[in-house]
């Protein structure tokens, strides 16, 4: 069974669920996930795991960068261009100067509405049915972490900016409010995921070259854990009791979480070193091991 991470970069008009599907019938594999969903209408970063790589989803960083243009003169009811109007008013001109300090007062730990058109489950239901079904819903306001909000250029009545975010931060909302800020209606257009954590666009594939030779295309699992997290290499038994679930001691420098691979660099699973203890938190079981 394939076994593995592919950097995908999602098209327009997909949902993540549609390339999720996709690599399940090219994998032949149900097992598959994605780390971070992004609107049918953007485009950009969708790391896909595969197999037993759906396990360790949890571990890889989730910090985002999009690239994004705002739309002032229109607001809709679902923050972007796919909507329906809701508010307009005559194409404004907006000093940059004006904007830049405005779009200061959206960086570090904020408050934020999520969009009515969203996936976001009230009582059990998605936000975007309730929308649909003319219902009201009252959505609670969340707290999200905008590290970098930079203004790269104007042109006429649109702004276009790049954004690194914490997991969970609606950029359409982040679009919908730097209008309000000003008082002036405003929408997202264009959006591009430019990075997910330790994916990038520098490393990325297109749906077509996924469907072209997927099994080349897709990393284990391991060398992207070995990117962001420190390492320890167990003696042939030591690695046989980690992969048993036993806890066992090390020497090295190491507090926190790790991934732990035998002498051979086979890797053995992720584990949490706490004052000189090893834990194993997800193992994977090699047959060579116990043999």
């Amino acid at each position: 069974m394939l076994n593995g991470v592919i950097n995908i970069i999602k098209p327009p008009g997909m949902t993540s669920h549609d390339v999720v599907s996709v690599v399940r019938k090219l994998s032949n594999t149900r097992r598959v996930g994605h780390a971070g969903t992004l609107d049918p209408a953007a485009a950009g970063i969708l790391p896909v795991f595969i197999g037993n790589a759906t396990r360790f989803i949890e571990y890889f960083p989730d910090d985002k960068e999009y690239f994004a243009e705002i739309i002032f003169g229109c607001e809709t009811d679902t923050c972007d261009d796919t909507g329906t109007e809701i508010s307009r008013c005559e194409i404004p001109h907006i000093e940059p100067l004006l904007l830049q300090n405005i779009l200061k007062t959206f960086t570090g730990r904020i408050e934020q509405q999520p969009p009515i058109f969203s996936a976001i489950k009230v009582n059990g239901k998605k936000l975007y049915e309730y929308a649909r079904s003319g219902q009201d819903v009252i959505i609670k306001r969340r707290l999200v972490d905008i590290s970098r909000i930079e203004l790269t250029g104007t042109d006429a009545n649109i702004a276009r900016v790049i954004v690194n975010c914490s997991s969970g931060t609606y950029i359409r909302s982040l679009c919908r409010d730097v209008g309000r800020a000003l008082s002036i209606p405003s929408m997202m257009g264009f959006l591009l995921r430019s990075r997910v954590g330790v994916f990038s666009l520098a490393n990325a594939v297109t749906m077509e070259q996924v469907a072209e030779n997927i099994h080349e295309l897709t990393t284990p699992v391991e060398r992207l854990l070995e990117l962001f997290l420190p390492k320890i290499s167990l003696q042939h038994g030591d690695a046989v009791l980690f992969q048993d679930g036993r806890r066992l001691i090390t020497t090295m420098p190491i507090i926190g979480t790790c991934i732990v691979s035998d002498e051979k660099e086979n890797f053995c699973g992720v584990a949490v070193v706490e004052r000189g203890v090893v834990i194993a938190k997800k193992v994977v079981r090699s047959e060579l091991l116990h043999n």
